[in-house]
């Protein structure tokens, strides 16, 4: 009988466990909203981000759940530039507010984390001030 409530006790942990994995979001994207208006056209989207350098952007970042469960407000959210060289990011006080900033001409790309963990690179371009 001692063996049989082990089992049961260990079974039910390893419901438990699963069941909380189960409930997790599923990482699908990150969703960008502009929240200001740069002198010139710049494009943040959840596959690309294109600006000159000397350009400022600022935008909301959501993650998007490609399963059932959704992320919820406290779930933090980390952008990283991999080249600071080419662009950088700063955190504004809201949580999932950030200053994306083209230095220099170049491609990089911006690194997602949830939580922290890794989720995705999204490609970036910063363009010569004149278009190039």
């Amino acid at each position: 009988m001692n063996n049989f409530r082990k089992n049961f006790v260990r079974g039910v942990f390893s419901l438990l466990a699963l069941s909380t994995v189960a409930c997790q979001p599923s990482y699908g994207s990150i969703e960008f909203e502009p929240l200001s208006t740069p002198p010139v056209a710049v494009t943040v989207r959840s596959f690309l981000i294109e600006m000159p350098e000397g350009v400022a952007v600022v935008v909301r970042a959501t993650p998007i759940s490609d399963g059932r469960e959704e992320y919820e407000s406290g779930d933090k959210v980390d952008l990283y530039s991999r080249d600071r060289d080419v662009m950088t990011v700063h955190r504004r006080d809201h949580r999932r507010e950030f200053v994306l900033v083209g230095v220099s001409a170049g491609s990089t790309c911006l690194e997602v984390e949830i939580d922290g963990e890794p989720q995705e690179c999204i490609d970036v371009e910063i363009t010569g001030a004149s278009g190039t």
